[in-house]
């Protein structure tokens, strides 16, 4: 995001830059877990105990001091007794900003996480990712509305499998009609499917019927023998 910026603007200020990158780092990721920590797993609470007000308050408290130091706003006259803490605001922005700017200088996922264009086909265990219905239309309509930039090249794959699959439907994922209620679908589509990731290969062998058990299982047991 500070790149596209800082390309799109190139006039702007990189501090006015890391205001729109921390807006959107503390407001996505920060902020809902401290206001409401038992709906991301950062409390042990058992189900009938609940945060009491006071608990609550405090945690508010807390996220707008938060607020106030990644936006370096400090109190005014409208809150005098909290005047106090504003050179306590200006001394976090600036931890807040290195911060930000370490958000902005991470290693590409290829580096991250140690993978290439062979980590796929030696990979025992086939990937699984959880994902709801949902999500799953919206990732299907953003490949469509990207392709260009996702597979620029008309030999990739993702094109013969984008036309098999068609437009997204929620309703088709559902076998539902589409005269349902979309109140209906919309807590439907919040259900989380698992699914196993397979090359593209695997699946178009399986869909043509060809029968490779036995190249399979020696394909398997070579990338045994050779990790």
């Amino acid at each position: 995001l500070f790149s596209v910026m800082k390309e799109k603007f190139p006039e702007a200020l990189d501090k006015d830059l890391l205001k729109v990158v921390g807006n959107l780092i503390y407001y996505r990721y920060v902020n809902p877990t401290i206001v409401a920590p038992e709906r991301f797993d950062m409390v042990d609470k058992k189900v009938d105990q609940n945060l009491n007000n006071d608990q609550r308050r405090n945690l508010g408290s807390v996220a707008k001091i938060l607020q106030f130091a990644a936006s370096k706003k400090g109190f005014g006259e409208e809150s005098e007794h909290l005047m106090v803490l504003n050179p306590f605001i200006v001394e976090c922005h600036e931890k807040f900003k290195t911060f930000f700017l370490r958000c902005c200088s991470v290693p590409e996922p290829e580096v991250q996480f140690n993978i290439d264009q062979y980590t796929e086909a030696v990979l025992i265990a086939k990937p699984s990712i959880y994902i709801s219905l949902s999500e799953l239309c919206d990732t299907h309509q953003l490949l469509l509305d990207h392709t260009d930039s996702v597979a620029p090249l008309t030999n990739d794959p993702l094109h013969p499998i984008l036309d098999s699959l068609g437009p997204p439907s929620l309703c088709s994922l559902l076998g539902a009609a589409d005269n349902n209620s979309n109140s209906s679908l919309a807590s439907l589509g919040k259900t989380e499917v698992c699914l196993t990731l397979s090359p593209a290969t695997a699946s178009t062998s399986r869909m043509t019927g060809s029968n490779s058990s036995d190249t399979d299982k020696l394909w398997l047991k070579t990338k045994h023998l050779l990790l």
